[in-house]
């Protein structure tokens, strides 16, 4: 009996270990294009959502995203901490809040990029803006 308790204890610490969150940078690389198209040089965010998004369809729209952070323009880079476990998926979102509620909404400027990212090893997200 305490052989086949042992066990259990000791396979429920592994399979504890197996599945554990660690902290992932995902670094967002950031090109700014002045087209001269837009005057928005200020109201700037960049923010991370769990899960691959184009944004191309009204659904993603509702997604929470997991950060937001200010971002100026010509800013060069942006990095978040994750929790993620094993391989995840992930969005980096570069946007204008136009409206100022500290979230990406349907008709903001913004450039966007997603991948997937393993554990601990993180990510270079590649994102090109205009403005």
């Amino acid at each position: 009996m305490k052989k086949l308790l042992l066990i259990i204890v000791v396979f429920t610490f592994f399979a504890s270990a197996c599945n554990k969150e660690e902290d992932t940078t995902l670094t967002a690389k950031i090109t700014w294009k002045d087209e001269s198209n837009f005057d928005l040089p200020d109201k700037w965010k960049a923010t991370v959502y769990k899960g691959a998004f184009s944004f191309l369809k009204d659904a993603d729209y509702s997604n929470t995203a997991l950060e937001t952070k200010d971002i100026s323009v010509n800013t060069a880079s942006m990095d978040f901490v994750v929790q993620c476990k094993d391989y995840e998926n992930y969005t980096i979102v570069i946007f204008h809040d136009e409206n100022g509620n500290n979230k990406f909404d349907k008709g903001e400027n913004y450039g966007v990029e997603f991948d997937g990212v393993d554990a601990g090893k993180g990510g270079t997200y590649d994102i090109s803006v205009m403005y």
